[in-house]
């Protein structure tokens, strides 16, 4: 009886710290991810954004930012507090992404985002979360496999695509999608939809 407890004590102890690992992990991908207001002169947009360097570069889809007056940063620790405003110091719209930069402040907190390197850990079948705001439901976090690699773009024919079923919606665009390890592999950028 006595080896059965023990037993059943060092499953739940294993299943807690997996738990805790696993919410150390969302909680680095919520503070990697941003979430971005754009105004044009058609009005007002929402996207997403990962944070790439702690000097505040962030990635995002160029489609987000395209034609923007002004932009907006809010960070997940901070997103109660003021907004960073962004610029746009990159784009390649061929690919549909673009580079913002902040003017990161002495109290602002956030997970710089890692890329995975090495590619054939990307294929069919790989768990994946995506974080993002869609429908603009703030920080929202989803997850799924992927589908298939290599797919042909709509945008260009030198990108190739992931094709994934973790939930992303307009607002998403922008955001990262991360293996389960918690490394960048994508920038979402559209829904394809019946």
């Amino acid at each position: 009886m006595k080896y059965i407890l023990t037993i059943i004590l060092l499953c739940f102890s294993i299943s807690v710290s997996a738990e805790n690992t696993y919410r150390e992990l969302i909680g680095n991908l919520l503070n990697s991810t941003v979430k971005i207001a754009t105004f044009t002169d058609k009005g007002r947009a929402a996207g997403s954004g990962v944070i790439m360097h702690s000097s505040g570069l962030i990635l995002t889809n160029y489609h987000v930012v395209h034609n923007s007056n002004r932009l907006k940063v809010w960070l997940y620790e901070n997103r109660d507090k003021q907004y960073h405003e962004a610029e746009v110091i990159g784009i390649d719209p061929a690919a549909d992404l673009a580079l913002l930069n902040i003017d990161v402040k002495e109290d602002d907190f956030f997970t710089v985002s890692d890329f995975e390197y090495e590619g054939d850990i990307v294929h069919a079948g790989t768990d994946v979360i995506a974080v993002g705001h869609p429908l603009s439901l703030n920080w929202s976090v989803s997850r799924g496999a992927i589908n298939a690699v290599n797919r042909p773009s709509f945008l260009t024919p030198y990108v190739s695509l992931i094709q994934h079923d973790a939930v992303i919606h307009q607002g998403s665009s922008g955001g990262p999608l991360f293996n389960d390890r918690g490394n960048l592999i994508g920038i979402n950028t559209y829904v394809i939809a019946p």
